[in-house]
């Protein structure tokens, strides 16, 4: 994670068919509750629904994705609690 700054690296979008898509990448989960950005290859690994307190929840997992409070840490797959590092704000 990093400062915002409004960079197109920080404009993520929830399209209708559950795709992350950020940078023309699609946002997946990785083993050990890792997240990463690559080539979209429709598996549910890359799909999300909006959870919660505007959480993203993995269909594969039904983990959310959680950010950090400081810059510089690394999203990361881990459980849904609510917590304001797992709420989003997505470009329509």
């Amino acid at each position: 994670m990093k400062t915002c700054s409004g960079t197109s690296d920080q404009v993520w979008t929830l399209n209708s068919d559950g795709t992350l898509l950020a940078l023309g990448k699609c946002g997946q989960t990785s083993g050990g509750g890792g997240f990463a950005l690559g080539s979209c290859f429709g598996s549910d690994t890359e799909k999300w629904q909006v959870g919660a307190g505007a959480s993203l929840v993995n269909v594969a997992t039904g983990t959310c994705l959680t950010g950090g409070t400081t810059a510089g840490f690394d999203v990361r797959m881990s459980a849904c609690t609510g917590a304001a590092t797992q709420a989003w704000a997505l470009s329509s």
